[in-house]
C-alpha cells in the first residue's frame, strides 16, 4: 500500500469541496447555458448548492464509519503487539467518532431539543438559555470523549507525521464546526430582532454574493424558507460553510487512523521476518563466525598432537631394547 495514501486522502474532500463550489456558482449565480432551470427541476432542489453540499454531508457518514472500522482494526493490532496506550486510544477514539456519527445522521440534539421546548411549552424554534446549556453540555461530552483519547494517548500518534498531521486537522475542524454550530443556532429568539447567528452571518455573505449576481436576489427571495421554515440564510452558512469544515475534520480523522494502520501492519508483518533473520545470523555464528567454536577446534587439534608426542616418547625406549 502506498505510504503517501493518508496525506493524498486529506486532498479529497479539497477538490470535491472546490468543484461544488465552482458548479453552483457556474450554474445557480450566472446559469451558465442555461442549466439552472433544467438541473433544479431534476433534482427537486431550488437550487444546485443546496443538492451538492447535502451530498457531501452524507458522504461524511461512510467516511466516519470507516474511522470507526479501522479504529477497532488498530486495537485489534495493538492487542497483537501487547501495546496496551494504542489499543485503549482507538477504542475510546472509536467510540467518540460513534457518537459523531450517531449525532450527525440522527440530529440527536433536534430530538432532545424539541422535546425540552415540549416539556416547557415553548415555541419549536427557540433556543432559551436551558436549551442552549444543555445543547453546549451535549457537544462538550462528545468532544471531551474524543480529546481524552488524543490527549491521554498523545505519544501513539505524535509521533507518526502523517498520523499527526491528519488528526490535528480533524481535532481543528470538527472543533470549529461544533463551536460554529452551537454559536450559529444558539439562543434564537431571546433577542428582539436577532434570530441567531448564522442567520447574520449568512445575510453578511449574500450581500457579496448579489453584488456579482444581481439577479439572484429575487431567486432567493422567491423561496425565503428552503427547509422547514429556516431562513436561506441560515441555510447557507448551515450548508456550505458547515458541512465543508466537517467534511475536511472527517478525512482529517481518517487519514489519522490509517496512518496507525500501516504503521501497526508494517510492525506486524516486521517482526516474524526480523526473528528468522535473526535465527540466520545466529545459526551462522554458532557455525562460522563464532570465536569459541573455532578455540574449541584448535583445543583438539593440539590435544591429538600432544597425544601422538606422548605415543613416541613411550614407543622409543621399546626399541632400544628390542635392539
Amino acid at each position: 500500500m502506498n505510504n503517501k495514501l493518508p496525506l493524498k486522502l486529506m486532498l479529497v474532500p479539497l477538490v470535491l469541496i472546490a468543484l461544488a463550489l465552482i458548479a453552483s456558482i457556474a450554474v445557480d449565480l450566472f446559469d451558465l447555458f442555461g442549466l439552472r432551470e433544467p438541473i433544479t427541476d431534476r433534482l427537486q432542489f431550488p437550487f444546485l448548492w443546496f443538492a451538492l453540499f447535502h451530498w457531501l454531508e452524507v458522504l461524511q457518514w461512510p467516511v466516519q464509519g470507516a474511522v470507526i472500522l479501522i479504529c477497532g482494526i488498530n486495537a485489534g493490532l495493538a492487542w497483537r503487539s501487547e501495546d496496551r496506550d494504542a489499543r485503549a486510544m482507538h477504542l475510546v477514539l472509536g467510540v467518540g467518532v460513534i457518537l459523531m456519527l450517531v449525532e450527525d445522521a440522527g440530529n440527536v440534539r433536534h430530538i432532545i431539543r424539541h422535546y425540552l421546548n415540549r416539556a416547557l411549552h415553548a415555541d419549536a424554534g427557540d433556543f432559551s438559555l436551558l436549551i442552549s446549556l444543555v445543547e453546549l453540555g451535549y457537544f462538550a461530552v462528545i468532544g471531551l470523549v474524543m480529546m481524552f483519547a488524543f490527549v491521554r494517548y498523545w505519544r501513539v500518534w505524535w509521533c507518526n507525521f502523517q498520523a499527526r498531521t491528519g488528526f490535528l486537522v480533524g481535532i481543528v475542524c470538527y472543533g470549529v464546526a461544533t463551536v460554529s454550530s452551537w454559536l450559529g443556532h444558539a439562543f434564537r429568539g431571546q433577542f428582539e430582532g436577532f434570530r441567531d447567528l448564522y442567520t447574520l452571518a449568512g445575510t453578511r455573505l449574500l450581500e457579496v454574493v448579489y453584488r456579482l449576481a444581481p439577479d439572484y436576489q429575487a431567486i432567493l427571495e422567491a423561496s425565503p424558507n428552503l427547509v422547514y421554515g429556516t431562513p436561506i440564510q441560515f441555510v447557507v452558512m448551515d450548508h456550505v460553510y458547515e458541512e465543508s469544515v466537517e467534511l475536511i475534520g472527517a478525512f482529517g480523522l481518517l487519514a489519522g487512523v490509517l496512518a496507525l494502520m500501516l504503521k501497526f501492519s508494517g510492525s506486524a508483518q516486521g517482526q516474524p521476518q526480523n526473528g528468522e533473520e535473526q535465527h540466520r545470523q545466529g545459526g551462522a555464528g554458532r557455525h562460522g563466525d563464532d570465536p569459541g567454536h573455532e578455540n574449541a577446534a584448535d583445543h583438539a587439534q593440539v590435544d591429538r598432537g600432544d597425544a601422538a608426542r606422548h605415543a613416541d616418547a613411550q614407543d622409543g625406549p621399546d626399541h632400544g631394547m628390542r635392539g
